[in-house]
């Protein structure tokens, strides 16, 4: 039996089985053209949707369910993400103060959850802190507020250290003092109350020095624990007095008020020490 030989037909040739061989390659061509022209992206688009996709990935990451990712934009940068890419919406992180306040609030919120969620045993990684100051600094939200808080936690979950580190790139230390004072008040508060400190057992002594403790002092440690959302972890009278002694450094002079509540906290911590 003779059988004639025949070219073999790929599937994936002959797609219009109803057209001429010319029809076919228009076609083909006409396909070509179209992904050749298609549109080039507006790259500033491109990072606004970068934003978004960042901020929904901190929010499932650390299982944050209180923030609303679209809070943090306003009319026209919602309006943006339903827009093609190659399109050129209006578009702006210059928001109004109450967006801005809101993605303060969020960066906050979302650094005090990542330090209550991390294992105090382990070296705290400081890129996590980059990361999230580069996408707040893109929000135009303020660096040196973002800076503050995060060296306030340093010091919340003892890692003073880091915190040193962290102050000399901060502007605004005087600001930086006031914050840092509640801190170590907070601090100091936890051992007055009678709980052990790591070198020295206080139950007995805190006793002596909360008498001897002026009523303005009390007052203001009283009032301490309503001024962060965040906890302050107990430490050693050494470390208190360390960073008494930077914040005595950043207090202005003319604040007389602060300054006598920093000098008393550091009298304080000494007699305790004794």
């Amino acid at each position: 039996m003779f059988y004639s030989w025949q070219e073999p037909v790929s599937p994936f040739i002959n797609l219009y089985s109803t057209s001429t061989i010319p029809e076919q390659i228009e076609q083909q061509n006409s396909l070509l053209e179209l992904v050749m022209e298609q549109k080039p992206a507006n790259g500033h688009l491109v990072l606004h949707h970068d934003k978004l996709i960042l901020i929904l990935y901190y929010l499932m990451y650390y299982h944050i369910k209180s923030i609303r990712p679209f809070s943090l934009f306003d009319t026209k940068g919602i309006h943006a993400f339903f827009t093609d890419l190659y399109s050129h919406p209006l578009v702006t992180d210059d928001v109004d103060s109450t967006i801005s306040n809101k993605r303060q609030l969020f960066f906050s919120h979302l650094l005090n959850t990542i330090f209550e969620q991390h294992d105090n045993t382990k070296q705290f990684d400081e890129k996590i802190f980059e990361y999230i100051l580069r996408l707040s600094t893109d929000m135009l939200v303020d660096h040196e507020y973002i800076r503050r808080h995060y060296i306030s936690l340093l010091y919340a979950y003892n890692y003073d250290y880091l915190a040193i580190n962290e102050e000399n790139r901060i502007y605004d230390r005087q600001a930086l003092a006031f914050q840092l004072l509640t801190i170590a008040g907070l601090r100091l508060n936890y051992i007055i109350d009678g709980n052990v400190d790591s070198t020295t057992k206080m139950s007995v002594k805190s006793l002596e020095i909360r008498a001897k403790t002026s009523s303005t002092l009390k007052t203001w440690l009283a009032s301490l624990t309503t001024l962060v959302d965040y906890k302050v972890q107990p430490c050693s009278l050494d470390a208190i007095q360390t960073m008494l002694t930077r914040i005595a450094c950043y207090l202005p002079q003319t604040n007389l008020s602060q300054s006598n509540l920093a000098q008393e906290m550091i009298e304080l911590v000494q007699q305790l020490k004794r």
